[in-house]
């Protein structure tokens, strides 16, 4: 029988579509394929449209061969099967296909590698967003098969002091830079706006992640750093269509700093940010 997957209570129609072709491949998908399997993405979050891609994460002991992961995308209906030729840095392998005309994509990775993914996250020793969006990956994932993720999710719900301490040094480095905002302002006054856009999507990133990071949150992918961000700090987003609105150049680089130093405020006192804030 399918499994009815439990979705947010608000899910889009697209994502229980989604969710059904889910429950189609669960069903199929023989044991020696998969320990673990997860929803994830925006399905899981219940936020799919039309062009949203359903994921579903799986973890074994061993990757299975190729041909017994396609055999088992082919049998339940995929088409357009596409196998990546390389692992990812995570060392996870994905296959692409479209199911009833939906994308989707399914991705191994072994038990190992996962459990040294999230050492490496949770330890500060990797800050690029690609790594750390596997922390709100795993938070917002609907378990499918296993018992293993809840315990996954509880260790990740620690958003560690190193994490957070690293992404406030990445943030003070780039705005202590010297002649940061005077580079900005310049450009502003001769009308750069393709340089001068540069450098303020490059702030109000970097601000963003640190409103992520002050909260304790794991950031999603850039796709989803707006919407989820209106969860918890919507004044903040909003902020952000300000600068980005302003018809004045010199306006916005003024409205971008005042972010900056705004977010960098919310900072606990035992980070030294004096040096950025001079700066602002």
């Amino acid at each position: 029988m399918t499994q009815s997957i439990a979705l947010p209570a608000n899910a889009t129609a697209a994502s229980q579509r989604r969710a059904e072709l889910a429950s189609v491949l669960l069903e199929d998908c023989p044991p020696t394929l998969a320990d673990e399997i997860a929803l994830v993405g925006s399905t899981a979050r219940g936020a799919a449209d039309d062009d949203s891609d359903l994921e579903l994460n799986l973890w074994v002991k061993a990757i299975p061969p190729r041909v017994e992961r396609v055999g088992w995308l082919r049998a339940a209906g995929a088409t357009d099967v596409q196998v990546e030729d390389q692992p990812r840095a995570d060392e996870s392998q994905w296959i692409k296909f479209q199911l009833d005309g939906i994308p989707a994509e399914v991705g191994w990775q072994t038990f190992s590698s996962l459990h040294a993914q999230i050492d490496r996250i949770r330890s500060g020793a990797v800050l690029d967003r690609k790594a750390l969006t596997f922390g709100d990956v795993i938070a917002s994932a609907i378990p499918l098969r296993g018992d293993q993720l809840p315990t996954w999710q509880t260790v990740l719900a620690t958003y560690s002091d190193d994490v957070q301490r690293g992404i406030v040094k990445l943030a003070v480095d780039q705005w202590s830079l010297p002649k940061h905002w005077a580079t900005a302002g310049r450009l502003a006054r001769h009308g750069e706006r393709l340089a001068l856009m540069g450098q303020l999507l490059a702030d109000l990133d970097m601000a963003l992640r640190l409103v992520y990071a002050v909260n304790r949150r794991w950031e999603p992918s850039a796709k989803w750093m707006l919407t989820v961000a209106r969860e918890f700090a919507p004044e903040l987003v909003g902020r952000i269509d300000t600068v980005l609105g302003d018809p004045s150049l010199e306006r916005r680089v003024d409205l971008c700093a005042q972010f900056c130093r705004d977010v960098l405020a919310l900072v606990p006192a035992h980070y030294d940010v004096a040096v950025a804030l001079s700066t602002l």
